[in-house]
């Protein structure tokens, strides 16, 4: 049943801004703080499936859902006294940054749930992790995700875990994202992909841009911008839209979870048969398969897209050695990979002489817009070669080293650690929810 939405236009928050003075009030020369800035439009319930493919995905407009999601079991039960009363939590490894504000160069360590949960309010520990398994019956999936061609259309799902203060790099995702938060508060600085900013860590999406202390000197490309504010409160869910780029600061004891899925894929969507289900008969995210990012290989869009990117940061042309670079890293400090090298090297040389439509050793966005459709057949097999390489490459250094091995270059290179300081009672635990009892 499609029921006439209340649409909010927020133009104030004081009240929030006064409570967060230092954490979620925005520097006087960080990123937002000089250029105009705009609240998002605010939801007071999910809009229909139409309604969301109508007026928010198709032109790529986000919007706050408030209070979406705080009758969710997760906004119920997930205190630290609920994680540590979880059995699974004392073996579950989950990927925990050393530091609150976001560095990509930081290698991630590997820890327990419980290990985490026990140290995680005296340490500027951040866990980026998938929501596990146990956890995931007490995450409703939004409505959009009820109609099985949608939920089809899954990729990943993650959860954000610390005890606030922490701040991400200025970055996009090539895919749409909804993302809700369990507790705390968090401010979204979100800038309209119409507008060109120079992302000049391509090979993650992101700028490396001081957040707290703009060198516009470096980054002109962000002074006089218009800048969306989206404030979320715990129980609130917002759709961030597909290569949006953002930032995110947040605010006390701070749990979100976000759901990714495929963009390009939703747009020759055919959706005229998902009907809108009752909330009561929503399913929960254990009932959902998640297929991987790898499933954007599979798009012409996607990976065009990509190169685009590539050849149109700061008016700098694509190089070889640059195209290697992106995906390889520093040539010294590139793991060894003699056995498959040459036949990489060849997949590379197929790509870049591909896109290199008149042979100078350079790559413009001209040539990457012009580029006859079966010639990103070929450019699109080469890639998915890559990526089967670098699962290979993976899978053979687990086999060597074993899991945990810092060595492995396809996730975060986790230091060794020495896990003995978590392995207390849990009587010496004192769960932050219950302070005020104590």
């Amino acid at each position: 049943m499609n029921s006439v939405l209340a649409i909010i236009t927020v133009t104030c928050f004081v009240t929030i801004a006064k409570a967060n003075t230092d954490v979620l009030q925005i520097p006087p020369n960080g990123l937002g703080a000089k250029g105009k800035q705009i609240n998002i439009t605010t939801l007071l319930e999910w809009p229909s499936t139409e309604s969301f493919m109508t007026d928010y995905a198709k032109p790529g407009r986000p919007f706050i859902v408030r209070n979406a999601a705080k009758d969710w079991k997760a906004s119920l039960k997930w205190t630290d006294k609920y994680f540590l009363s979880i059995d699974e939590g004392m073996k579950e490894k989950v990927t925990v940054e050393q530091a609150k504000k976001e560095d990509r160069n930081n290698p991630a360590e590997e820890l327990s749930l419980h290990e985490f949960v026990r140290g995680y309010q005296e340490k500027d520990w951040y866990m980026v992790e998938r929501v596990p398994m146990f956890l995931r019956q007490d995450i409703v999936m939004p409505p959009l995700f009820q109609c099985p061609l949608i939920a089809n259309l899954l990729l990943e799902q993650m959860m954000w875990f610390s005890n606030g203060g922490t701040k991400s790099v200025l970055h996009f995702d090539s895919m749409d994202n909804i993302h809700c938060l369990i507790a705390g508060r968090k401010l979204f600085v979100l800038i309209d992909p119409k507008n060109k900013v120079e992302i000049d860590q391509p090979q993650g999406s992101y700028s490396s841009v001081d957040v707290d202390n703009v060198d516009y000197s470096k980054h002109p490309d962000l002074l006089n911008l218009e800048y969306h504010m989206a404030y979320l409160s715990a129980g609130d869910c917002m759709y961030l839209p597909y290569h949006w780029y953002h930032q995110v600061r947040a605010a006390d004891r701070n749990i979100g979870v976000n759901i990714w899925w495929d963009h390009f894929s939703m747009m020759t969507l055919d959706y005229s048969s998902c009907e809108d289900v009752p909330q009561q008969h929503h399913k929960t995210m254990d009932q959902f398969q998640f297929q991987g990012t790898d499933k954007l290989l599979q798009h012409e869009e996607a990976i065009k897209s990509y190169f685009l990117m590539l050849t149109g940061q700061g008016g700098t042309p694509l190089t070889y050695d640059r195209l290697l670079f992106m995906f390889l890293g520093d040539e010294e400090h590139r793991p060894g990979m003699s056995d498959g090298e040459d036949s990489l090297n060849t997949l590379f040389d197929s790509v870049f002489t591909t896109l290199d439509v008149n042979k100078d050793g350079k790559v413009v966005p001209e040539e990457v817009e012009t580029l006859p459709k079966e010639q990103w057949v070929r450019i699109q097999d080469s890639m998915q070669s890559i990526q089967q390489y670098f699962e290979a490459y993976t899978e053979e250094t687990v086999d060597m080293f074993g899991e945990e091995d810092p060595t492995d270059w396809d996730d975060a290179q986790y230091d060794t650690y020495d896990n003995t300081a978590f392995h207390e009672e849990d009587a010496d635990y004192v769960d932050p929810d219950e302070k005020d009892e104590l």
